[in-house]
């Protein structure tokens, strides 16, 4: 089956898990009510700082438009790894992956891919070498002139001095242009034989400019915003910052919205797209798919952490294997109610929700439930193979891979 779906139910006591630039709780809107609700790039956003993803996933992408804090980046890394670089050819390399004259704009980087595009260019016959090298001199110095000109108080004679290289510049970059193009093509084509890094390979990337010698990958990962699957009312938080060596009032007064509640989390992962976009690697597919599921059930937003303390853990996953991506969103549209606890009619809504769908639309899906608090009502007839159950979240990372 090409899909995997995540279904996480997960508690957090009275925090402000994400908000807005006005400092306000995300809410949204579903089934008439209001729900506190946590953004998709929020959530993705922590889990991709995680000590967890940089252990297990590996190198995260660097997302940006700030190419020359990037080179820096990469030439910090390359000093603490103990490599001499070359910052001409880097320089080189940095123009062919995002072209300097080219209008900025935010792509994801990795330091490996850097690092590989540098290796390729090193290896490049000298003539070559030689070109794209002085086809950055060229840019560079243009850079200048072109800064030169902008200033206001320049003389006539500078000025028309700088016009007359400018014009002089500009066909010595067009003809250099042309031959760099046999470079791009070989290190953009070093670069795809390669696999893509973890990271690319599940969030994406997109490249707006086709002269790039990144290119754009479709994500295998989409993740939902989480929602609460019941109603909630925000609250506020009169907090003030006392001054130690005064006796009486406050250093600061402010206020913040925070909220509580059981969230519904979704995520949907393509199986055969991420083995694509891995070079073909099912395994290493199966095993980011574990690893991803892990985070969802371990992983919160940590904004307001030192206040609020949300180190919560799921307290109910359920992990299906389908033949298209499907949310159970609509198990909630109606919101829950209680007298006592949101977790447990939250899973009774879930599994109904599920079951009846799966009937209804024929689909043959398997699934495994984790819920070490509350258990599950799923897999208890034991002549039904497509529901399992487990006690650890190691099963059912396993029962993925």
């Amino acid at each position: 089956m090409r899909y995997i779906n995540i279904h996480v139910l997960i508690a957090h006591s009275a925090s402000c898990l994400n908000r807005d630039d006005m400092q306000m709780q995300k809410t949204a809107m579903l089934g008439g009510v209001r729900r506190t609700r946590v953004s998709s790039q929020s959530l993705k956003y922590w889990m991709r700082h995680s000590d967890y993803y940089q252990s297990e996933v590996g190198e995260k992408s660097i997302r940006t438009r700030e190419y020359s804090e990037l080179k820096s980046r990469f030439l910090e890394k390359a000093k603490l790894d103990g490599n001499d670089i070359d910052e001409l050819a880097l320089d080189s390399v940095m123009d062919i992956l995002c072209p300097t004259d080219a209008k900025p704009a935010v792509a994801a980087f990795t330091l490996y891919e850097i690092r590989k595009a540098y290796e390729i260019f090193q290896e490049m016959p000298s003539k070559s070498i030689k070109i794209a090298q002085d086809l950055i001199k060229l840019k560079q110095r243009k850079g200048k002139v072109s800064e030169e000109l902008k200033d206001k108080n320049i003389s006539k004679e500078k000025k028309e001095e700088l016009d007359k290289e400018n014009k002089k510049i500009e066909p010595q970059i067009k003809t250099l242009q042309t031959e760099r193009t046999k470079i791009e093509k070989k290190i953009k084509e070093g670069l795809n034989k390669s696999p893509a890094p973890a990271d690319i390979a599940l969030s994406g990337r997109f490249i707006a400019n086709k002269g790039w010698g990144l290119s754009s990958m479709d994500a295998a990962m989409s993740i939902a915003h989480s929602i609460t699957t019941h109603s909630t009312d925000t609250e506020i938080d009169w907090f003030t910052a006392t001054d130690d060596l005064v006796e009486e009032g406050a250093a600061h007064l402010q206020g913040a919205e925070f909220s509580s509640g059981t969230f519904y989390r979704y995520a949907s992962i393509n199986t055969e797209l991420l083995a694509e976009n891995l070079d073909k690697d099912s395994d290493q597919a199966m095993e980011l798919c574990g690893h991803v599921a892990y985070m969802l059930a371990t992983i919160s937003p940590g904004a307001k952490a030192s206040t609020y303390g949300q180190h919560d853990l799921a307290s109910y996953q359920m992990i299906v294997r389908s033949d298209i991506p499907i949310s159970l969103s609509g198990a909630f549209e109606k919101p829950v109610t209680t007298k006592g606890g949101y977790m447990e009619p939250s899973i009774e809504a879930l599994e109904n929700f599920w079951v009846k769908q799966n009937q209804a639309y024929g689909l043959k899906e398997k699934a495994i439930v984790f819920s070490p608090h509350y258990g599950t009502k799923l897999g208890t007839n034991s002549k039904d193979n497509s529901i399992s159950t487990s006690d650890s979240i190691a099963g059912v990372m396993e029962w993925i891979k």
